[in-house]
Parts: C-alpha cells; sequence; structure tokens
C-alpha cells in the first residue's frame, strides 16, 4: 500500500467527511499557512473532523 512505501496524496475535498474515510494524516492550511500537519486522530481529540477543524480556524482567526 501507499502508506507502508511511505507515499502522500495530496488530495483535497470539500467533504471533511470523506477525508476523515480516507485518509490518516492531513494538513490544514490557513491562508496559506500549514497550522497542522499529522494524524487525523490527533487532530479530531474525539470530535469530528468537521467540528475540529471550523474550531481551530475560528480560533486563530479572532482578532485581538
Amino acid at each position: 500500500s501507499l502508506s507502508r512505501e511511505c507515499k502522500m496524496i495530496f488530495f483535497t475535498s470539500p467533504s471533511l467527511f470523506d477525508t476523515e474515510e480516507l485518509c490518516v494524516g492531513i494538513g490544514v492550511l490557513n491562508r496559506g499557512s500549514l497550522i497542522y500537519s499529522g494524524s487525523i486522530d490527533a487532530f479530531t481529540k474525539g470530535h469530528s473532523l468537521e467540528e475540529q477543524f471550523v474550531t481551530s480556524i475560528e480560533k486563530i482567526s479572532k482578532p485581538l
């Protein structure tokens, strides 16, 4: 499999549900900056990928 060969596929999707089902690791970009790279489990911390994604973007987008 590709994961055993340490291969990566750059995959974008408007559906985070599909991403959660198909991928083991993710990278999250916000305004061109990588804000997370790693496993989905570590990112979601027991929440859905969509819920955690929205929470993460909201946290860094709040004005000071």
